[in-house]
């Protein structure tokens, strides 16, 4: 992936997985230590809210605790609680999924 700015050129390459998934939450099994949690979106949603078109995202999934247990999540989230990347990388992403996976 690489993303034209007009100011650089930036050829670094973040680790993103991409698999359609087609079971259930039970079947996740996480390390609390690097993975806190697990949620999911629509990706209509997610690609208007990282393309800045809506302030929100709605996702749903599961937050895990160093006991074992998790707690269901099932609410709006804003660009404050995911790591800062640029718009034009989302967008890459998730044309590559819709061209490539739908």
């Amino acid at each position: 992936c690489i993303i034209v700015s007009e100011n650089m050129i930036d050829n670094e390459f973040c680790h993103v997985y991409i698999y359609p998934f087609k079971h259930d939450w039970e079947s996740f099994k996480l390390q609390y230590e690097e993975v806190s949690g697990v949620v999911r979106a629509k990706l209509d949603e997610a690609e208007a809210f990282f393309l800045g078109e809506t302030a929100t995202l709605n996702i749903e999934g599961y937050e895990y605790f160093p006991d074992g247990q998790r707690a269901k999540i099932v609410r709006p989230v804003g660009a404050a609680q995911f790591v800062p990347y640029r718009e034009l990388y989302v967008a890459h992403v998730i044309k590559f999924v819709k061209d490539k996976m739908l």
